[in-house]
């Protein structure tokens, strides 16, 4: 009897213990990991060369190989324009500096503007061109990554529309400007949009720039009573049916 009481008290003991054991289940052994915000901050840099002088941006923030491979993108982009001019063979006075159109985690759109003098032209030369990183796959983006270039774009741009960015007393020769371009050479343009080609002196080429809630274009005039620049925006909201929809910036503009 006390044999059979005593393998009783052992099978009850067993039980306990067993019960005091937490289940393995399959929640218990996926552990979620909070993805890192990629936050940075923007400082300038200077590069200088006899009389050429080029500001561009630079990024620091807490994840820096990213920051290495976006700052050498953006510092490329930014200084392609001083090799194109070296092969025009001739004495030149370069100034430039940018402006940011958008910055968040996801994207860095950069505006730059500036000035030339060279030799044997008759006015300085405005200067004018863009650059957009896609901060999550650590590349430069243009216009046809993130819309369908077509007939709409091209209406739209030589319509009424288009927000005309600068001086008030430019803004009927700029908008008369882009309104005169063949609409061949205009769908080719945008097509070709930020190259970052500089070797036609005469034709730097079209630049897109992105903020919040509306696309920019601009390009260089090359004439001195023109402004020597014209940029143009034009709400997300009138853009709806050429958005490429994969693309990152539809996620975090106001469109």
């Amino acid at each position: 009897m006390r044999r059979i009481l005593f393998s009783v008290f052992i099978f009850v003991v067993c039980v306990s213990m067993s019960g005091c054991t937490a289940p393995q289940t399959e929640e218990s052994e996926h552990v979620a990991v909070e993805e890192t915000k990629f936050n940075y901050q923007i400082k300038p840099q200077t590069y200088k060369k006899s009389e050429t002088e080029v500001i561009y941006p630079q990024i620091e923030g807490n994840m820096p190989a990213k920051e290495d491979k976006i700052n050498s993108i953006i510092r490329d982009n930014a200084l392609k324009i001083l090799s194109d001019y070296e092969s025009y063979g001739k004495r030149y006075f370069l100034k430039i500096n940018y402006e940011i159109a958008l910055k968040n985690e996801k994207l860095l759109s950069i505006r730059y503007i500036g000035s030339d003098d060279v030799d044997d032209e008759m006015y300085n030369k405005g200067v004018y061109y863009t650059s957009t990183i896609d901060l999550q796959n650590e590349s430069a983006i243009k216009l046809t990554d993130v819309l369908k270039v077509d007939q709409q774009l091209i209406d739209l741009l030589q319509s009424e529309q288009p927000i005309v960015m600068r001086d008030d007393y430019l803004a009927d020769a700029h908008r008369q400007d882009i309104q005169m371009m063949p609409q061949n050479t205009l769908l080719s343009k945008l097509n070709e949009a930020d190259q970052l080609d500089f070797s036609d002196y005469d034709d730097f080429g079209l630049y897109s720039y992105y903020t919040d809630k509306r696309l920019g274009i601009g390009y260089a005039t090359g004439g001195h009573a023109l402004g020597e620049y014209a940029i143009f925006e034009l709400p997300y909201t009138q853009l709806k049916s050429i958005q490429k929809k994969d693309h990152v910036l539809w996620d975090i503009v106001d469109k």
